[in-house]
């Protein structure tokens, strides 16, 4: 699997991410930005040289997770503790990929089912204090 929108001086806009997504996938896309709405919740996208166009799941104070396309979909991202991912509900707990000190919970979300654990995933989060 390969991360896409690599590219400094390709934005991210809605052409470029319906024809990188397909039109599947940018119909979860779109679903996603809905779902995340009326938590409070919104989608910055930025450009980092060591990881590319990466989008900023946040409130206006703090940030939750990381959004990414890849070339099978694209990515919900948020890392947690050691602490807190023992917390993680039970269906997400399959997402879990323990590196260092911080836990990533990645999910690749390519269906309905996946954008519904990606909704729980920042649902959890928001739920930390």
């Amino acid at each position: 699997m390969e991360k896409l929108l690599n590219d400094s001086s390709v934005e991210p806009d809605g052409v470029v991410l319906k024809a990188t997504l397909g039109p599947d996938n940018y119909r979860l896309y779109h679903e996603f930005l809905e779902r995340i709405e009326p938590l409070g919740l919104g989608l910055e996208w930025r450009f980092y040289r060591d990881g590319g166009w990466l989008g900023k799941i946040t409130t206006p104070k703090k940030n939750y997770g990381w959004f990414s396309i890849w070339d099978d979909g694209f990515r919900v991202t948020v890392f947690t503790t050691l602490k807190t991912a023992s917390d993680l509900p039970k269906n997400l707990a399959g997402y879990l990929e323990p590196t260092g000190k911080l836990f990533p919970v990645i999910v690749r979300v390519k269906t309905s089912t996946a954008l519904k654990d990606a909704i729980t995933l920042l649902e959890f989060k928001m739920s930390i204090k």
